[in-house]
C-alpha cells in the first residue's frame, strides 16, 4: 500500500507537468490561429494523446500494487 501510494504521489507532478504543457498550447494555439489554423487540429490530437497517457500511467499501476 504505501509502495502504491509512493507510484501515485512521484505520478501526480508528470501529470501537472502535461497540463502545464497544455495550458502552453492553449496558449500558443490562441496566439497564432489567425495565422494557421492548422494548430487547431494539431491541439487536438495534442490534448486526447496527453489526457489518454495520463490516464493511462495514473491508473494503470494501482491494480498492480493492490
Amino acid at each position: 500500500m504505501s509502495y502504491q501510494l509512493s507510484v501515485i504521489s512521484y505520478q501526480l507532478p508528470v501529470i501537472s507537468y502535461q497540463l502545464s504543457a497544455i495550458s502552453y498550447w492553449f496558449d500558443r494555439v490562441f496566439h497564432f490561429n489567425a495565422v494557421n489554423p492548422y494548430f487547431y487540429w494539431s491541439l487536438n490530437h495534442y490534448l486526447l494523446i496527453t489526457v489518454y497517457w495520463s490516464l493511462i500511467t495514473f491508473f494503470l499501476p494501482i491494480p498492480l500494487y493492490l
